[in-house]
């Protein structure tokens, strides 16, 4: 019988990592998109996508793809989901952005690609599959998975489109552990840990 992930990678990581990992994050899992395509996402932006009243733009630093929203999540499993993460054999990927969108629960207007790429949507069931065994409470995996770059919070429906589509293709290099850390100047996403593609 398969063991839980928190007891077949807990004695020896637990003792390298205690320092760092020993509290409560909120957290996601996501691409990292390098800073080349984040300056030109928002180069994009200013361009075709010039600031209004009718939404509040994202800083390009918070840039990403997420791949799994998690939650709270605590010590023992945060150990066991990059133990996890770090035994994937994850693949390499080209994505074009090609697309512009919005929700309105979030009220997001966000970056989408047309046709994902079949190596995201396999790396996004690889992720989710290691944090099921984990059995995280605070994680919600029953909405479909689309990914996307948000773009703009508090998007309202009069709020203009932008002139142009965007077509930026890339090589992501890397996913990582995002956290998410309130700040008065803003929420950021620093990236806590990060794996290799390919």
């Amino acid at each position: 019988m398969r063991q839980p992930l928190v007891r077949l990678y807990f004695r020896g990581y637990y003792r390298e990592h205690y320092t760092e990992v020993n509290r409560q994050v909120r957290c996601f899992i996501g691409i990292v998109i390098p800073e080349n395509i984040k300056n030109a996402i928002d180069d994009w932006r200013e361009q075709y996508w010039p600031q209004g009243k009718n939404y509040k733009p994202v800083p390009k630093d918070n840039f990403h793809i997420t791949c799994l929203f998690i939650g709270h999540l605590q010590a023992q499993q945060r150990i066991a989901l990059e133990a996890g993460i770090s035994q994937l054999v994850l693949p390499r990927m080209m994505l074009n952005i090609n697309t512009f969108a919005h929700w309105q629960k979030p009220s997001i207007g966000y970056l989408g690609f047309q046709n994902p790429t079949l190596e995201l949507m396999q790396a996004q069931q690889q992720i989710v599959r290691i944090a099921q065994d984990i059995e995280i409470e605070s994680m919600d995996i029953s909405r479909r998975f689309v990914p996307h770059i948000t773009l703009a919070r508090k998007f309202k429906p009069n709020c203009e489109a932008p002139s142009q589509r965007p077509d930026i293709l890339f090589e992501p290099k890397e996913i990582g552990l995002f956290e998410s850390v309130s700040r008065p100047t803003g929420v950021h996403y620093p990236v806590r840990k990060s794996w290799s593609l390919g």
